[in-house]
C-alpha cells in the first residue's frame, strides 16, 4: 500500500472514530433543561429541576434542584405534595407544580 493511501485510510479511521464518540451518552452528565416543570394550563415557575426519583414501597425521594427530598419536605418555597413513578407534585404558592423526568432521546 502506498504511503498516500496508507495516510488516507489512517485519516479516515480517526474521521469515523470521533464521529461515533459523540453519540455516546454519558449517564454521569447532569440533565439538561429538558427536566424543567410543568403546570397544568399555565407556566411553571423556574427554579424547580426533577432530575431522579427512587421509588419503592417503602422509600419514596425524589432529587429536585439537586437535593434529595421526601414527601412533606419544602423546597426553594414549595412543599413536596407526592412522589411518583416518574413524576412529583409540589404546592407552590397556591398551586399545583407538577415535575415529570425526561427521557432523553438520541437524535438520528
Amino acid at each position: 500500500m502506498s504511503d498516500r493511501a496508507a495516510r488516507t485510510v489512517f485519516i479516515a479511521l480517526l474521521l469515523s472514530s470521533s464521529a461515533v464518540a459523540e453519540q455516546l451518552f454519558d449517564p454521569m452528565r447532569p440533565y439538561s433543561r429538558a427536566a424543567l416543570p410543568v403546570v397544568a394550563g399555565n407556566k411553571a415557575p423556574a427554579g424547580f429541576a426533577l432530575s431522579a426519583i427512587v421509588y419503592s414501597p417503602d422509600r419514596r425521594v425524589a432529587v429536585i434542584n439537586g437535593e434529595p427530598v421526601a414527601e412533606g419536605q419544602k423546597i426553594g418555597g414549595a412543599t413536596v405534595r407526592s412522589i411518583e413513578r416518574g413524576k412529583v407534585q409540589l404546592d407552590y404558592r397556591g398551586k399545583t407544580v407538577n415535575l415529570k423526568l425526561s427521557t432523553l432521546r438520541k437524535s438520528k
